[in-house]
């Protein structure tokens, strides 16, 4: 809350004061006139006394000075609050929200008081219209136009308020007088001021009147008050003379913030515009009389209100005049917490749902029914509501619409069948049932008077009635709720059945009560006695009323098929004839006790014929549909099975009509007749051979005659001849009740005629024994021959064989055939005939092995040393009995071909990679016919130990040949010419490998290592002597990178004593290249790189795997070096330092004879390399010469002249400064010598170098600073030059230091002009000083420009 936040922090009596920054500089305290005479203005109703001007004019000067010179000095004791009223600080005591009183306390008034009077006279003129006087003309009491008294009616500000709380019974003119030493009465607000003061009024102070509405803390009936800033000194006087005036009213808005005021006032007085004010009292918007004002409120007390809610109904279409519902005794509670579980009060809805909650504190509160009113739900919505001082406040949401509570639309009533308890019965309907319904408005089941509301509805098919417009059949509006959905009102609901549905009675027609009640907030249904409980709509909730279903019987009648009437035939009769009933209905009837579904045959119920034929049941079937069918014929008939009576049940007297039922005399089927192999039986016939065509013939062999196609056939004549069909099966006919003889009269294709076949059958019965005809079938023989397809002759090629040749035959008829016993179905090989072949290639069958058909004839297994012909294949049919037929051609193969691949190998590696510049590509291998006969090699006949084939090796060292070369047999492969680089030694001669070509298509793999031909890489071992080129001495522990070029493998070899490498004198455990370890110290990559002599062992030797990255093992007996070409280059170390490095190139590719050999390489000679030679000056960089000041950062230029270099060559010089007396470095602040390096490739072999050393200058102060020079080139020290005293490389930092003119002494006494100028170490040439002097002359530049790049 805004008035929380603006209580004062600090206690009362420790204010301090708080001047706004923006506020007037000075003004008059509030309201005092600082003329004489009487206090006319508007807010003071008396005389001005002296020590108030003198008190006013004081502090006006105080505050002045004060807001001049920025200070918050506390005035007379009298602290500045921290309030929101910063603009005036003179009113800042006033800010008092922590007052023990209200000012309604004090003068023994409440707010509710001054609200009521003045509401009393708010719309008439007791108070509003009276003209704004001052006190001299209105008395001590001025007065309003309700009420003059002895002066004519007219009211300022105080007065107007004075008046009020007098007329209320409160004390303003008692109370507000002289306090303090202040000597006034009511007609001074800073006499109100000092009163509320001393007696601790709560207060609060704003600085504008938006902020006094926005504070929240205002309530009608307040007085307010305003106090203007001193900036309206200078607005001129009013009326009365006054240069500022306070002013006081009433706060009459209805909420906090409703700008309205009700006050005494006067129009614009020059001080403010005062456009919004009339003369007198009134009602307006909040205004000061003067511009700009603060405000001062003084609240009537805490404030108390009124709470109103209205509660009305949702639906007044369901509860108006409705004795069902009320409005009245609704309980609601008043909560102080949006929980509702603090309760303040609560109060009850009177007839009209009118609740009143009185006497409420300000404040937020919460409404919430607690119990409903009759006939309605409770309402568990919460009302947020803000009470106000003095004002009646609605709910947020009046008027409240309370929900009547009701059922929802659905089942009334039930439809119910009598026997069932719920469905219809057989054609019947629940639907079309109506019911009329009456509500009446009482829930206490009392259907004696009028009823509100009738209708008429209608059932549907499950015999429910709905409240529903789709069943309302006919009478008022449904009931519905606010969504517009029909709903059950509480109440009383009397329901009547007036119309049966379809095939029912009306049986029950009295009044059924039921009542909507409403129990536990939820409205439901309670029927009254006299309902029928068993109901199959749940909704309904035991709402049902049955009828009975309407009954009736059933009539059918039975005559002689043939005669057409009711006489029966032979010695056949029409009585017991049984008919069985089924219920067709649309539903399920209920018969004897039991319920039947649609299509369920009625037990219990059946007809059976007297001897006219006819038959008829009771009457106890239900309304509906029946069907009739013959369950057993009488005695001498068939069963009239496609005979279907139905019949219709109508509830009427006479018997439901069925039809009438004609029936056949009985006459068997002929029994099944089929004709059958004698082998496969009924699973015949065999072969091509059919069933089809064979004849039977039936003869009469009855007593009597018989009746066929409408004629009598006498005994021993035919009565008809039967064929048979290709399944062998004859026709079944029917025959009258009687004996017969089958024959056999024709034999069917394939098969020979049963002549002494014949069968009796006897036709008093149906019969299903089968009767079988066995026939014997025709059978016949095969035979073929084999022969070579290139000789095509039967003789066999080499050394295969037309001998075992395996022939299937394969059983291509239509149907299966026996042979030896064993069915073969058709397409199935016939396993039980092993056609093989003999040693002319022939085979044959029997003469009667083959049943009639045809057949076909493969190989399925060739002699050996021959491909399977599966293209051949012979056709042969069986058509006479006892004959062998031959096959059409004879069967020619094809011999077996293969091929060979070989691989050719690394003897060391086993892999076919070749080692060094060696190659795989070449070598030849020859490949020789070892078989027992000739083969056929292309269109060459090669015969035994002949050369088949010759093979060349590619680059990856296989040769092979096609897949077809070689024909069946055995080969011998051997190489003849190995590849360069490689030795035919005699293990490579020895090598062979024999091999069988046995499977067509398929070629010998002879590339893996354990398989193929391994070869041997020449290898040759090479000598040096390394000596000095001068002295031809040896030159011991020199290191060579030797470097394959072809593969990049590369090791170190090291001289011996001797200066002597000989790769060949090395032991196998000794070729272990740990030379090689020197190279990953300085870089291998280096062209020269430079090595650790101490690491070097001419014990080691060297081995090369001759492949990249090789790591290969040595091999006893083996040179060191693979065929190949190499680079050798000589290392840089101890043993040739200053000497030139050699390298060269060598080659080991030689012929096959200098395998194993040693190649001299003979002398290599190192000559000496020439030492450069060094000359130095140093100089002070800031005077240029060996004398120098000492500075804050001091530079030293050490120029370097060098000759004998070698150009392109990478040189580094280092430099550092020495101490020339005590011979230590010069350290700088961190404690570390001060060093330079530098690194150039000079282009000539005489150079010139400058280092420019920069040194702070206390590290050289009172020294002799001396530059040590050294000359590094791949790591190793070339020259350096390091002499304390070198006059030359000396700068000298001692105080007495020569002037410029004057000449330094040499340790010999001499100057230096006498001994020739500038100093010089090593060889003193003219051409070195030259040069010497003019880097000098640029040390400088080149310090500058160091230092600025460092910088």
């Amino acid at each position: 809350m805004r008035q929380e936040q603006r209580v004062r922090e600090l206690k009362r009596g420790e204010r301090r004061a708080h001047v706004r920054g923006d506020a007037p500089r000075s003004r008059l305290i509030g309201g005092d006139k600082l003329r004489g005479g009487p206090h006319v203005g508007p807010g003071h109703a008396g005389r001005r006394s002296l020590w108030q001007g003198v008190l006013a004019i004081a502090l006006a000067a105080v505050l002045t000075v004060e807001q001049l010179l920025g200070g918050g000095t506390a005035l007379n004791g009298i602290a500045l609050a921290q309030s929101p009223a910063a603009g005036n600080k003179n009113i800042g005591y006033l800010h008092n929200p922590d007052g023990s009183r209200y000012i309604s306390d004090l003068l023994g008034v409440t707010r509710q008081q001054v609200v009521d009077e003045l509401t009393a006279h708010e719309h008439d003129s007791y108070y509003l219209g009276t003209p704004y006087k001052g006190v001299q003309e209105t008395g001590s009491m001025p007065r309003p136009n309700g009420d003059p008294g002895a002066y004519s009616p007219g009211m300022q500000c105080n007065g107007f308020v004075a008046y009020v709380l007098n007329k209320v019974g409160g004390t303003p003119y008692q109370t507000f007088v002289n306090t303090n030493g202040h000597r006034g009465n009511w007609t001074s607000l800073l006499n109100w001021f000092a009163v509320c003061s001393n007696n601790d009024v709560v207060s609060y102070t704003f600085d504008s009147k938006e902020e006094l509405l926005a504070s929240g803390l205002l309530q009608k009936g307040d007085i307010i008050c305003a106090v203007p800033y001193s900036s309206v000194l200078q607005a001129g006087k009013d009326a009365y003379g006054n240069t500022a005036d306070d002013h006081v009213g009433f706060f009459w808005g209805s909420s906090a913030g409703e700008d309205l005021f009700w006050h005494s006032a006067h129009r614009s007085n020059g001080i403010s515009s005062g456009e919004s004010l009339i003369n007198g009292n009134q009602i307006s918007a909040i205004s000061p009389k003067c511009y700009p004002s603060c405000w001062v409120l003084f609240p009537m007390g805490p404030a108390n209100g009124r709470i109103e809610l209205v509660k009305q109904s949702a639906n007044r279409s369901i509860t108006d005049g409705n004795g069902s519902y009320s409005l009245q005794d609704a309980r609601y509670g008043l909560y102080s917490d949006a929980q509702c579980t603090q309760l303040v009060q609560s109060a009850t809805t009177d007839e009209n749902g009118h609740v009143v909650f009185a006497s409420v504190p300000t404040g937020n509160y919460y409404v919430r029914e607690i119990h409903p009113s009759k006939g309605y739900l409770l309402d568990e919505q919460i009302y947020p509501v803000s009470v106000s001082a003095g004002t009646t406040t609605q709910v947020h949401g009046a008027p409240v619409e309370e929900v009547p509570a009701s059922a929802p639309g659905g089942a009334i009533v039930q439809k119910l069948d009598a026997k069932t308890g719920g469905a219809t019965q057989g054609n019947g309907s629940l639907a079309g049932a109506q019911f009329t319904v009456s509500y009446y408005g009482n829930t206490t089941g009392d259907v004696s008077g009028n009823s509100l509301r009738t209708w008429v509805f209608a059932t549907d098919e499950s015999g429910v009635a709905a409240y529903s417009s789709s069943q309302l059949v006919s009478g008022d509006q449904l009931f519905a709720n606010s969504q517009g959905e029909a709903v059950f009102p509480l109440g009383t609901y009397g329901i009547t059945e007036t119309k049966a549905p379809e095939g029912y009675a009306l049986t029950d027609s009295s009044t059924h009560v039921a009542v909507v009640t409403l129990e536990n907030g939820t409205a439901i249904w309670k029927s009254l006695d006299g309902w029928n409980n068993t109901t199959a709509v749940k909704d309904v909730q035991g709402r049902g009323v049955s009828d009975e279903v309407l009954l009736g019987s059933i009539h059918v009648g039975k005559i002689d098929h043939q005669l057409k009437k009711e006489v029966a035939q032979g010695d056949a009769t029409l009585a017991g004839a049984r008919f069985q009933v089924r219920n067709v209905s649309d539903h399920p009837v209920y018969v004897g006790n039991a319920t039947y579904a649609v299509g369920e045959i009625i037990s219990g119920l059946e007809f059976v014929t007297d001897a006219n034929g006819t038959a008829t049941s009771e009457k106890i079937l239900p309304y509906g549909t029946y069907e009739l069918r013959e369950v057993q014929p009488p005695e001498g008939y068939e069963l009239n099975s496609s005979w279907v009576g139905v019949a219709t049940v109508t509830g009427s007297k006479d018997p439901a009509d069925a039809g009438t039922v004609d029936e056949t005399v009985e006459r068997p089927h002929t029994p099944p007749m089929v004709k059958v192999d004698i082998n496969l039986g009924s699973d015949g016939p065999q072969g091509d051979a059919t069933f089809e065509g064979a004849e039977v013939s039936i003869t009469n062999a009855s007593e009597g005659d018989v009746v066929y196609n409408d004629m009598a056939i006498a005994p021993g004549e035919v009565v008809c001849t039967l064929a048979a069909n290709a399944e062998g099966k004859f026709p079944i006919i029917q025959l009258p009740y009687g004996t017969y003889v089958l024959r056999e009269t024709k034999a069917p294709e394939g098969y020979l005629l049963n002549e002494q076949w014949t069968k009796t059958i006897v036709l008093h019965e149906e019969s299903e024994d089968t009767v079988e005809l066995p026939d014997t079938p025709i059978a016949g023989g095969l035979c073929l021959d084999k022969i070579d397809h290139q000789l095509a002759a039967a003789d066999p090629q080499g050394n295969a064989s037309l001998e075992g040749a395996h022939f299937q035959i394969t059983n291509e008829s239509k149907r299966p055939v026996v042979i030896s016993g064993v069915a073969y179905a058709p397409g199935e090989a016939i396993t039980g005939i092993d056609l093989v072949t003999d040693a002319h290639g022939h085979t044959t069958t029997t003469a009667n092995q083959l049943p009639y058909g045809r057949y076909t004839v493969r190989e399925v297994a060739a002699p050996e040393g021959y491909m399977l012909n599966e293209t051949w294949k012979a056709d042969v049919s069986i058509t006479e009995n006892g004959t062998v037929v031959s096959a059409q051609s004879p069967v020619d193969d094809q011999v077996i071909r293969g091929g060979v691949r070989v691989g050719k190998v690394d003897r060391e590696t086993l892999g076919n990679v070749p080692l060094g510049s060696a190659t795989l590509a070449g070598a030849t291998f020859t490949v020789t016919n070892d078989s027992s006969h000739p083969v056929l090699v292309g269109d060459a006949t090669v015969d035994p130990d002949e050369v088949a084939l010759t093979l060349t090796t590619d680059e990856n060292g296989t040769a092979y040949n096609s897949a077809d070369a070689l024909p069946y047999g055995t080969y011998t492969i051997r190489e003849t010419a190995a590849p360069a680089g490689y030795l035919l030694d005699s293990e490579a001669r020895l090598w062979s490998a024999t091999f069988q070509v046995e499977e067509d298509g398929k070629t010998i793999d002879l590339t893996k290592p354990e398989d193929a031909a391994h070869d041997q890489v020449v290898r040759t071992d090479i000598r040096l002597v390394k000596r000095d080129e001068n002295s031809q001495k040896p030159m011991a522990n020199v290191a060579f990178l030797i470097t394959s070029l072809t593969t990049g493998e590369r090791h170190v070899a090291v001289t011996d004593e001797n200066g002597i490498f000989d790769s060949s004198v090395y032991a196998l455990e000794q070729r272990t290249n740990a030379n090689d370890a020197v190279l990953s110290e300085r870089g291998a990559d280096s062209s020269v790189p430079l090595v650790d002599s101490t690491k070097l062992d001419s014990s080691n030797g060297v081995w090369f795997g001759g492949v990249a990255n090789a790591n290969g093992k040595t091999i006893e007996s083996l040179a060191a070096f693979p065929y190949d070409r190499y680079e050798v280059q000589e290392l840089r170390c101890d043993a040739n330092r200053g000497r030139e490095l050699v390298s060269f190139q060598l080659t080991t590719e030689l012929p096959q004879s200098r395998h194993n050999a040693v190649l001299d390489l003979g002398t290599i000679d190192n000559r000496e390399e020439s030492v450069p030679s060094i000359q130095t000056t140093a100089t002070d960089e800031k005077t240029g010469r060996h004398e120098g000041e000492v500075q804050e950062s001091t530079g030293i230029v050490d120029v370097v002249a060098f000759e004998g270099l070698a150009p392109g060559t990478s040189y580094e010089l280092h430099g550092t400064l020495m101490d020339a007396e005590s011979g230590e470095p010069i350290l700088d602040a961190e404690g570390n010598s001060v060093e330079v390096t530098q690194q150039f490739v000079p282009a000539e072999a005489d150079d010139t170098v400058a280092m420019p050393f920069e040194v702070a200058g206390a590290a050289v102060d009172g020294k002799r600073v001396v530059v040590f020079e050294t000359l590094y080139r791949d790591g190793q020290e070339v020259v350096s030059h390091k002499d304390l005293n070198a006059a030359s490389q000396t700068v000298d930092y001692r105080e007495e230091v020569p002037s410029s003119g004057s000449e330094s002494k040499q340790s010999n006494g001499k100057t230096q002009r006498e001994v020739g100028g500038i100093p010089q170490t090593g060889d003193t040439t003219a051409r070195v000083a030259i040069g010497a002097c003019a880097a000098l002359g640029c040390a400088g530049i080149i310090l500058a420009l160091w230092r600025r790049r460092k910088g």
